[in-house]
């Protein structure tokens, strides 16, 4: 029998059962890199791509470390999308439901376009673990309902994406009112110099892990350029839909206009369409991925920004209907935790 490499972190017990839950005999390399700085309490930047398991880097060991004796938010893990933070939010779940009633480790979420009034209630006892966008954190902890200033580790994942997306004030915000002696985890695909100013002031000299991808794209994925000249680009698109009769196909755009022109000309030919931008209101973001999940789209035209960091299962078709500005956004391959 081959042995488990995650065998190696010495977890506790119920962490080790969430491992083989999974299935997993053997961590990737930003598990295996991150895991034991995130044990020894170090601040650590973490660069990688989408696709290199990096959500379970943080969340086995920051579990291992949880006391379940202290009654009060010892974790903040910050996102910048409320899917992201629903994603990393689940997962944290999937592994603390195999703790025993005595170890029981509490976690809450905490996004907009939610009930901020019941969120406020359940607040009388505080989780051990906060998931939330950095704007909703701040509104808790605005109105007196959250107390965060116990928590001695702060996760920012997609850090690139926080400063793009004008969350870094928000972010500043929760960071300032942390303790002194914080461990910070930061993740990011890209360090942008923008970026620098805010790690500097809350890190002295982290860890900095860089994995470099692999490859450019997953295995066993084939790449098509088609020619749009003298064509119109939405039907070469509809057309192509068609063609490949995909399980699951995502368009992706640049902006949020244009992935409406797009949605609404494919929808137009008789294609049934899901969207995901930054212009849907929260309870149409929460609807759309819940129709998403439950297969009821062929189809999905998604911005960008709006689309990263989110897993999207049975994808067996992707067509970047225009080259992002950014190529770190070019969409190669498949989402792992």
């Amino acid at each position: 029998m081959t042995e488990n490499r995650f065998n190696s972190f010495t977890f506790q017990p119920f962490i080790n059962e969430a491992i083989k839950g999974y299935g997993f005999k053997a961590p990737t390399e930003i598990q295996e890199r991150m895991i034991p700085v995130v044990l020894k309490g170090e601040s650590a930047i973490g660069q990688s791509q989408t696709g290199t398991g990096k959500t379970l880097a943080y969340v086995l060991p920051i579990l291992d470390k949880i006391d379940p004796k202290r009654q009060e938010v010892q974790v903040v893990i910050t996102a910048p999308t409320r899917e992201l933070a629903s994603q990393i939010y689940h997962e944290i779940l999937k592994v603390t439901e195999h703790c025993s009633p005595e170890q029981a480790i509490m976690s809450r979420c905490y996004v907009g376009g939610t009930d901020k009034k019941r969120a406020i209630e359940k607040l009388k006892v505080q989780p051990h673990i906060v998931v939330g966008t950095p704007g909703r954190i701040n509104d808790l902890m605005s109105e007196k309902a959250l107390f965060i200033h116990t928590a001695g580790i702060l996760v920012v994942d997609e850090a690139d994406m926080m400063l793009d997306m004008g969350f870094i004030e928000d972010l500043d915000r929760v960071a300032a009112k942390l303790p002194e002696n914080l461990q910070m985890l930061v993740f990011s695909a890209t360090i942008a110099e923008k970026l620098k100013p805010f790690l500097k002031k809350y890190m002295e000299n982290p860890k900095t892990i860089h994995i470099e991808s692999k490859r450019k794209a997953a295995e066993n994925l084939e790449h098509y350029l088609l020619p749009s000249k003298h064509r119109s680009k939405k039907q070469l698109v509809h057309d192509a839909l068609l063609a490949y009769n995909p399980f699951l196909a995502i368009v992706f755009t640049n902006t949020k206009k244009m992935a409406e022109e797009v949605a609404y000309f494919l929808n137009s030919k008789g294609l049934r369409v899901g969207r995901v931008h930054g212009d849907l209101s929260p309870r149409e973001r929460k609807q759309m991925m819940k129709q998403i999940q439950d297969l009821e789209y062929q189809y999905i035209v998604a911005t960008d920004l709006a689309s990263r960091g989110i897993d999207i299962e049975g994808v067996s078709h992707i067509i970047n209907y225009e080259l992002p500005t950014d190529l770190d956004f070019y969409h190669l391959s498949f989402p792992l935790l």
